[in-house]
């Protein structure tokens, strides 16, 4: 009993109560040994009693989804729960299991009022512990509230800021092109208004600088035309896709074989391995190929000279878990000239690249990075080591 007494005095639930009231308590209620596993309470049924923790842990949750739960709270030695059951019979908020092996002390509410028609100055301590405990939620509830706001306000403001981006990297993109467009639209028309004048004997054969002219104005608005279907991939990652079940290897073959051997640069070879139990996934297809196809162009382009590097590249697709469900995760690896650690931090920015002299607009990694967090709803992160190649790693939800 001595040892309940001592329990009784050290939680802080407990330690505003005098000797003789402890001692009370500790012969009002009963200790018992629950295996890990075991449900104490049960949310939703009726309350009839307070539980102190003497040994061991238990997890607090509450249901999220069909077959989810979500772990409102971990609680350990010295904690309580099911207080309000002291004074009413109301259905429990929350399910209790044990983690461990837990020995509990249990408190009846039956056996609590008894107790009360002895001890009358434990009702005033009920009611002062559950007012501090409620005034303590109420405290955390708003700070929840509060740091909600704040991170609204802050993805807000991101998002403006991004769209900001977006907006001059299209203005600085599409300036250059349409520039050199005006251009030679302006010296053909010059070139035919001189053609024209019966006044100019000595016109020059200028059939040579229309062909340039025209060879530049096609360049270019191929050029802005490339860059318009990029807007249009991006656009089109936020619309809708109906999801269809996926062979997993079909589809990462069908991917590397749209990249013809007269297209590649850099990249020479492409393992697979497909780890995940059924080899199948349900989800938007086109979506997710034109993930790896962004990934493995960056690839191409980045992770090795056209002349030189072995080239190779490996897909891994195993089974994981993510947000307490059920998730694949693809990996996809070089072993080529890795990122520097500045540049890691912007690949996905929009208009980013390290090879525009090249004529990459830097809006690969882009369409990759909208198409996992928005239509496939999952994380991409990428991690490299320069000298040594890149890792990108992608986990979306199994179904």
């Amino acid at each position: 009993m001595e040892s309940i007494v001592r329990h009784l005095s050290e939680s802080l639930f407990f330690q505003r109560l005098g000797s003789d009231e402890l001692l009370a308590l500790a012969h009002c209620g009963s200790r018992f040994v629950a295996p890990a596993g075991a449900e104490i309470i049960r949310r939703g049924e009726e309350g009839d009693a307070l539980f102190l923790v003497l040994d061991g842990g238990v997890k607090v949750t509450i249901p999220e989804g069909q077959a989810e739960e979500f772990v409102v709270a971990r609680l350990g030695k010295g904690s309580i729960f099911g207080e309000l059951s002291l004074l009413d019979s109301g259905p429990r908020s929350a399910t209790v299991t044990t983690v461990v092996e837990t020995t509990l002390f249990m408190i009846r509410r039956n056996d609590f009022h008894r107790l009360l028609l002895r001890h009358q100055g434990l009702l005033a301590w009920l009611l002062a512990g559950l007012s501090r405990r409620v005034r303590e939620s109420t405290m955390a509830r708003h700070q929840d509230e509060v740091s909600r706001r704040l991170a609204e306000a802050q993805r807000e403001i991101d998002r403006h800021r991004a769209v900001s981006s977006m907006v001059a990297g299209i203005a600085h993109e599409l300036n250059a092109p349409l520039g050199a467009c005006l251009t030679a639209a302006s010296m053909v028309s010059g070139w035919l208004a001189a053609s024209d004048d019966p006044a100019d004997e000595q016109q020059p054969d200028w059939r040579g600088e229309v062909v340039e002219a025209t060879s530049l104005l096609i360049e270019n608005i191929s050029r802005c035309c490339s860059l318009v279907r990029s807007f249009s991939e991006i656009a089109a990652l936020q619309q809708g896709e109906a999801k269809t079940r996926v062979d997993l290897r079909e589809m990462i073959d069908g991917v590397i074989g749209g990249f013809s051997d007269d297209r590649r640069l850099g990249l020479k070879e492409v393992a697979v391995r497909v780890d995940a139990a059924e080899g199948a996934w349900r989800g938007c297809r086109s979506q997710m190929e034109q993930v790896l196809t962004q990934l493995l162009a960056n690839i191409d382009a980045h992770a090795y000279a056209p002349d030189g590097g072995d080239g190779r590249a490996e897909i891994v697709v195993s089974d994981h878990r993510w947000r307490g469900g059920p998730a694949l995760r693809f990996e996809v690896r070089d072993f080529g000239a890795g990122i520097a650690p500045d540049t890691l931090l912007r690949v996905c920015d929009p208009f980013f690249t390290t090879g525009r002299e090249r004529g990459h607009k830097g809006l690969g990694l882009t369409i990759a990075s909208h198409a996992v967090t928005g239509a496939l709803g999952g994380t991409l992160a990428l991690e490299s080591t320069p000298g040594q190649g890149t890792t990108a790693t992608l986990v979306v939800p199994l179904a």
